[in-house]
């Protein structure tokens, strides 16, 4: 189920065998037309960032969407869109200053997920990050939390970061 291969920018990462790469819209758009019986014209693709945060314990944050929100109440790693001319890493900083008012370093990509929801597909790409500076402040979501590797399981988590989590909960 799991295999090592090459992540966004040439990095390596564990990822499952349906994880992809995340640089490409055309390459998820390929993986989910060979699941699903959809036209490959008719999905459109969103680029979309999270970020793997761990404090000083070894414990991963995760956030929950506020209600009224899309997948309202479901967890997920933080992060948000991709802005037209604006790299992974760049997204990620802007939305978690945004969402969290919170300053970070971006640190190297893990894995990355194609996921189809109705005529679109979400390209989830993860990166690991460095908490740097500010007091988290819940802007997008209605909580936070730090947890284990081991408690992942006890969270619903949004559809899209659901490979990323396995991956999280099997590589040290």
């Amino acid at each position: 189920m799991f295999k090592r291969e090459t992540g966004f920018a040439g990095r390596k990462a564990w990822a499952p065998t349906d994880v992809h790469e995340g640089q490409s819209g055309e390459m998820c758009r390929n993986a989910i037309a060979n699941k699903t019986p959809r036209t490959e014209a008719a999905l459109k693709v969103i680029d979309v960032t999270a970020a793997i945060i761990t404090n000083a314990q070894g414990e991963y944050l995760i956030a929950r969407r506020k209600a009224g929100k899309e997948l309202e109440y479901m967890w997920e790693l933080p992060g948000g869109k991709i802005e037209p001319g604006e790299t992974p890493e760049q997204c990620l900083r802007r939305e978690l200053r945004e969402e969290f008012t919170i300053e970070t370093q971006i640190g190297d990509f893990f894995a990355g997920n194609c996921h189809p929801i109705g005529q679109k597909i979400i390209n989830l790409i993860a990166y690991h990050v460095k908490y740097l500076s500010g007091e988290f402040k819940l802007l997008d979501h209605d909580e936070i939390r730090w947890i284990k590797r081991h408690e992942f399981q006890s969270y619903e988590f949004a559809p899209a970061d659901i490979p990323i989590i396995k991956c999280l909960s099997i590589t040290k």
